[in-house]
């Protein structure tokens, strides 16, 4: 099977007429040490209590394009859930903030594609009501102890927390 891979590959660059010796291929690059791959994008889990800026801005310096997690599917909340078994600590901060009279956002910009229920009555009951009284911004956190479920914190409050990035594409050349 290998050599018919080659021999295709190397058949479509002779039939391509290009001057170009070099065939180019696009991959993602590997995460950086210290980081686990999970999917497209590599994570690190970080014990260091901080708030929920000094989070984001801490994730943002330790890799480029770093942000606090997003979290889009079930199975990456599960993938966090397993990645951070074991800690001393068991809440840790996400990428969502919600602000009175808006919904949930994600500091990396990601679209909302999964809500872990019961997160809206979360966020519009206790949310709301913290919100309407006092007018502060909310920051979601994930609490392992609880199943991995989500819930709302005042965002000065200091916990570990788990930063994301997406791995650059890089360009490999091919001689023959």
């Amino acid at each position: 099977m290998t050599h018919l891979f080659l021999f295709l590959l190397f058949g479509a660059l002779a039939l391509s007429g290009s001057e170009d010796s070099s065939a180019r291929q696009i991959c993602r690059s590997r995460c950086q040490k210290g980081w686990i791959s999970y999917k497209d994008h590599c994570y690190m889990l970080i014990q260091e209590r901080m708030t929920w800026l000094e989070a984001e801005k801490t994730c943002s310096a330790k890799s480029a394009g770093g942000h606090l997690t997003s979290i889009t599917s079930a199975e990456q909340n599960e993938f966090l859930r397993k990645l951070s078994q074991g800690q001393q600590n068991t809440q840790f901060w996400t990428g969502g903030t919600y602000l009175k009279g808006s919904s949930l956002k994600w500091s990396d910009g990601s679209l909302i594609t999964f809500v872990q229920r019961p997160l809206s009555s979360i966020f519009h009951a206790v949310g709301g009501l913290i919100n309407s009284l006092l007018n502060i911004k909310l920051c979601l956190m994930v609490n392992i102890g609880g199943g991995a479920q989500w819930d709302s914190s005042p965002c000065g409050q200091k916990l570990p927390f788990i930063c994301t990035y997406k791995p650059s594409l890089v360009q490999l050349s091919l001689n023959h």
